[in-house]
């Protein structure tokens, strides 16, 4: 992921701030929280939520908190802006192909997955599986372009846009899903709207973005809340009074959350440490160890599960948390191999 600071006035200047870091390092870890919620267990029915409430509404409200995790990391590169260099991109797709690649080579050695050609098509990001590369890649192209109408356009200009996106983004893609190409925020369409309202955030500094850090953690805990009780009061009743998506990534409230939560970090005065910089360097490895094709339907999700009919209560998120944990430190580690290779090997190659 990119954390490089644009200038609108044409000055780039590259620094990791630590504020930032320490987000992302929370916004990836909310990734683990959101597949191992949802994703690998399933959404709460009603029999679940009857019978216990307590685990289910804590279920949902995980779920409400993390939920942002992917825009966040949209609306980190908005605020900063993303500089378009061949070797920045040429460095995110051979973190991409190292870790596809190497993990299934890992797994056909082990037995663990056989040679296929859907297998060989997954070392290249080639399924549909991990549509986040692709999307993100798209972005990191386009960037170019939204960069250099940031420039140019005035800030009535860019705030109308940005205004007309939203709604258009909320009435067709995600109340009435009228516009197959917002997939419920699981596209470069929408990263390019976040991307927009960060960098318009960050540039002009609005109201919205000027309250003092507390307001902006207490909005994002109510939208949280709000969030939580809507699909958990629905469940318990049986009616469905909200007949839309909570859990889209472009329901309104969901980008709200994620905007706040982004301004609260966003003034927090974190000493610069090296150790969050460089976790937080290195922090995407961690979505591409769990949900590798190979990894994630034959071992994550299995082992979620396992731990949740066999745990309960405090023990089950005590022992997840330290299973979610333990991913992100060893992914942390494969990573630095990565940055090995990268920095003594092809890094000197492309430079001579």
């Amino acid at each position: 992921m990119i954390l490089t600071q644009f200038n609108i006035k044409g000055g780039v200047k590259n620094e990791r701030l630590s504020n930032f870091e320490l987000l992302r390092i929370i916004a990836m870890f909310l990734v683990l929280v959101v597949h191992a919620d949802f994703f690998a267990l399933g959404v709460p029915n009603r029999d679940e939520v009857i019978s216990e409430p307590l685990s289910s509404f804590s279920r949902y409200f995980f779920e409400s908190i993390s939920i942002i995790c992917v825009n966040l990391f949209i609306l980190i590169s908005g605020w900063f802006g993303i500089r378009f260099t061949y070797k920045g991109l040429s460095n995110f797709i051979f973190q991409c192909l190292f870790f596809l690649i190497s993990i299934y080579a890992v797994c056909l050695l082990i037995g663990f997955s056989e040679i296929s050609l859907r297998g060989i098509a997954g070392c290249f990001a080639l399924l549909k599986w991990n549509w986040f590369i692709k999307a993100y890649l798209c972005l990191y192209i386009i960037a170019p372009i939204l960069n250099s109408y940031i420039e140019k356009v005035s800030k009535r200009e860019f705030r109308n846009l940005i205004i007309i996106f939203f709604i258009f983004q909320t009435i067709y893609g995600w109340a009435f899903k009228a516009a197959d190409f917002f997939v419920n925020g699981y596209s470069t369409t929408s990263f390019i709207g976040l991307y927009l309202l960060a960098r318009y955030t960050n540039i002009y500094k609005p109201k919205y973005s000027l309250l003092k850090a507390k307001y902006d953690f207490i909005i994002f805990i109510t939208v949280s809340i709000i969030l939580t009780i809507i699909p958990f009061t629905q469940t318990h009743t049986g009616q469905t009074l909200f007949p839309f998506d909570v859990f889209s990534y472009i329901n309104p409230l969901v980008i709200i959350s994620a905007l706040y939560f982004l301004l609260y970090f966003s003034k927090q005065d974190i000493k610069r440490s090296e150790v969050i910089n460089k976790i937080g360097k290195s922090c995407f490895a961690v979505f591409l160890l769990h949900t590798n094709p190979n990894l994630c339907t034959q071992l994550f999700i299995p082992s979620i599960k396992s731990l949740y009919e066999n745990y309960s209560g405090i023990t089950f998120l005590s022992i997840t948390f330290g299973y979610l944990t333990t991913i992100f430190i060893i992914a942390i580690l494969i990573d630095q191999i990565r940055l090995l290779i990268w920095n003594k090997y092809l890094t000197r190659q492309s430079n001579s």
